[in-house]
C-alpha cells in the first residue's frame, strides 16, 4: 500500500510538471472588454507578441502585468483556436469612472472637515485602496471626537456607462464617555489633585447635554503634557508620564 501511494504521487507530479512545461505558439494577441483604456496602453506592458512561443507561466505573468496597471477589476487570459492557430485573448473588466462622491449621516463632523480627508480627485477610476484609506481617515477623525464606535460604509452605484457615484454612509454611533479617571504610580500628588490639572472629565448626569465626560484622544494627549508641566513647576523634573490606557 505504501509503495502504491508513492507511485500515485510520482505520477501526479509528473503530469503537473508536463502541464507547467507545455508551450504555446501564439499567432495573435487580442484584448477584449476595454472601453476607456486603449489597447495600445495594455499591450505596452506585455512581453508577448504574435508568433512567440510562450509558457503558461508567461501568460500568467502577463495577466499580472495588466492588472498592475490599476485600471481593471478583473483580467483573464484564454487561448482559442482559429483555423488551427492559437489566439491569446486577454479579457479585461474596467473599473468604473467616479463622477461624484457623497456623504450621508455626518453630524458631529462637518461635511467640509470630512471632505478634506478624501484623497480622491474627481473624475477618477475607482480605486479600492484609496477608498479604504479614506474610510480609515474618517474613523480616526471620529475617534478623536469621541465617537470610537463610528462606522463608515462605502457604497458604489454604477450606471450603464460604467460611471459611478461613491457614497460614504456614516453611522457616528454614541459618544464614548469617561466613566472613571484613575492614576497609577503617583505618590507626591493625589488623584484628586491630578484630576484638577487635566482637561478630561468624568461623565455626569448631564453629559448628554453638556458633552462633559466625552473621551477625546487629542485632549488625552494634551493631558499628559499638562501633568508633566504640573510636576515640573513643582520641582519634579524627571517625571515620566506615559500615554493613557483606555
Amino acid at each position: 500500500m505504501y509503495v502504491r501511494f508513492l507511485m500515485v504521487v510520482c505520477l501526479l507530479l509528473f503530469w503537473v510538471g508536463l502541464a507547467a512545461a507545455q508551450n504555446y505558439t501564439v499567432m495573435d494577441v487580442m484584448v477584449a472588454g476595454n472601453d476607456r483604456v486603449s489597447i495600445a496602453s495594455i499591450k505596452a506592458v506585455l512581453d508577448i507578441v504574435p508568433g512567440q512561443t510562450v509558457t503558461a507561466g508567461q501568460i500568467d505573468q502577463a495577466v499580472q502585468d495588466i492588472f498592475a496597471l490599476g485600471r481593471f477589476e478583473d483580467v483573464a487570459a484564454e487561448l482559442s483556436d482559429r483555423n488551427g492557430e492559437q489566439i491569446l485573448v486577454f479579457s479585461v473588466t474596467e473599473r468604473p469612472l467616479l463622477r461624484e462622491i457623497r456623504l450621508e449621516g455626518e453630524d458631529e463632523l462637518s461635511e467640509e472637515d470630512l471632505r478634506a480627508l478624501i484623497t480622491i480627485k474627481l473624475p477618477a477610476l475607482y480605486d479600492p485602496r484609496k477608498v479604504k484609506s479614506t474610510v480609515a481617515a474618517f474613523k480616526q477623525a471620529y475617534v478623536e471626537e469621541g465617537h470610537r464606535a463610528a462606522q463608515i460604509e462605502p457604497v458604489l452605484t454604477t450606471d450603464e456607462k460604467n460611471e459611478a457615484v461613491l457614497t460614504f454612509k456614516i453611522d457616528e454611533g454614541a459618544n464614548t464617555l469617561v466613566g472613571e479617571i484613575s492614576f497609577d504610580g503617583n505618590r507626591v500628588f493625589t488623584d484628586k489633585q491630578l484630576r484638577g490639572v487635566i482637561e478630561t472629565r468624568e461623565r455626569w448626569w448631564l453629559s448628554w447635554l453638556t458633552g462633559r465626560g466625552t473621551y477625546r484622544e487629542d485632549m488625552a494627549r494634551n493631558d499628559v503634557y499638562l501633568m508633566q508641566e504640573y510636576y515640573h513647576n513643582n520641582g519634579y523634573m524627571d517625571v515620566e508620564i506615559r500615554q493613557p490606557q483606555v
